[in-house]
């Protein structure tokens, strides 16, 4: 990632590069959320978390005088902060990295697409049987990231026959392969 890239106005971890997967080409774009963001984050839970609190409760404010309420808030919030701040996400020219694991993108066998509660993850599994389960709001936090997975995905589901759904299809505007000459008339 190019130390333009922002989130939420705030330049995005400049000071941290990821590492290609072994025997792999250079790190060509990357994502990690900023220190800024992760603790905005991690407020929002809180936020969240005592507002859904208060609505289960009947809009009793009782509960507040609980001190293990409060914590178990408090460590939800540090949890969520934690979890942002390991979010990495890189690409290379062929593949993508997300956390520990990595694929090849122009080698996948399988690309499917789950619905979330406030995204899709996609499952990318390649021709070694390496996966990555990764959010579409984390491929998207930089287009670098996002261009060289798409290209990837396509070429694998177009070119390689890669297995798809529906969802992955109409989400993230994947075209569907063309029937070969030896494919049987439908109907």
């Amino acid at each position: 990632m190019s130390a333009e890239s922002t989130a939420g106005g705030r330049k995005a971890d400049a000071d941290w590069t990821p590492a290609p997967p072994e025997g792999q080409g250079p790190v060509l774009a990357w994502y990690r959320p900023s220190q800024w963001n992760a603790a905005k984050g991690a407020v929002g839970v809180m936020v969240t978390t005592v507002l859904g609190v208060i609505l289960l409760q009947g809009f009793s404010i009782a509960w507040m005088g609980y001190w293990q309420l409060w914590l178990g808030i408090f460590v939800i919030a540090v949890v969520f902060y934690g979890s942002q701040r390991h979010t990495a996400v890189s690409a290379g020219s062929e593949w993508l990295q997300h956390g520990g694991k990595w694929v090849r993108t122009y080698e996948l066998t399988r690309v499917t697409a789950h619905p979330r509660i406030a995204s899709i993850r996609l499952h990318l599994v390649d021709q070694d049987g390496r996966r990555v389960r990764v959010s579409n709001h984390d491929l998207h936090q930089d287009s670098g990231v996002w261009d060289l997975v798409h290209k990837g995905i396509v070429h694998s589901v177009i070119k390689e026959g890669a297995e798809t759904n529906g969802l992955l299809h109409q989400a993230f505007n994947i075209p569907r392969p063309r029937p070969g000459p030896d494919a049987e008339p439908a109907g």
